[in-house]
């Protein structure tokens, strides 16, 4: 499965501010002209049935269009709960608190960063080594891609942690990914470690579904193993 390059949450590139829905649970309309097709933005999004919604006031244009016509929906993702995405973006590191603010090339709004684990990232660069006393990967910490396409710095490459390649993960261990899927978990592969296929397992182990169902394990094909 090809890996997507990786993007910010689109809740922070759409730049959204908000504003409360009308006594009668109405927005006023907020278009975007995208070459001719417009996206109309007009949805009074509730998290409960008693609460006042929230409107979408004012939006980036160009990262709505660059969404098409699942924009509208995105942004009512984005403000679900009354969340103000905007005050999550930033332009300067000046926004952002003991933190560097990674903006997109040609976009005007970014995303606050640390580089510690599961930070926004768009490239390993933008990762911390963080201390294991286990061998980590020989280059940066990876930029893992989520299955939602956002990027996230990842961890040391041990038990559990995202990754799309064996190379994000501690020499130690192996990225076991789901058919079809291009975000998995780092796993060392040894007995009854998830599996896919026998590359998912250490050497001296092989994967089996025991009793020929359920998921399968890595197994070093002893009895009661």
């Amino acid at each position: 499965m090809p890996i997507p390059p990786p993007a910010l949450d689109p809740c922070v590139a759409l730049d959204l501010q908000s504003a409360d829905c009308s006594p009668s649970g109405t927005c006023a309309p907020v278009s975007c002209d995208c070459g001719g097709t417009s996206l109309v933005f007009a949805e009074c999004t509730k998290d409960c049935t008693t609460c006042t919604g929230k409107c979408v006031a004012a939006i980036s244009c160009a990262a709505a269009c660059a969404l098409g016509s699942n924009a509208p929906p995105e942004a009512s993702s984005c403000l679900f709960g009354a969340v103000v995405i905007s005050k999550l973006g930033c332009k300067s590191d000046a926004d952002c608190a003991n933190a560097k603010c990674l903006v997109p090339p040609d976009a005007a709004v970014g995303e606050c960063t640390t580089g510690l684990p599961r930070s926004p990232c768009l490239a390993d660069t933008d990762c911390t080594h963080q201390a294991s006393g286990l061998p980590l990967p020989a280059e940066d910490p990876a930029c893992v891609v989520t299955a939602q396409g956002v990027g996230v710095c990842g961890n040391a490459g041990l038990v559990g942690d995202p990754c799309n390649t064996d190379d994000q993960c501690s020499s130690l261990f192996r990225c076991v990914l789901t058919p079809g899927a291009f975000e998995g978990a780092c796993s060392r592969g040894e007995n009854g470690d998830l599996c896919f296929t026998k590359h998912d397992c250490a050497p001296s182990y092989t994967c089996l579904a025991i009793g020929g169902v359920g998921p399968a394990l890595c197994t070093s094909g002893m009895t009661g193993t």
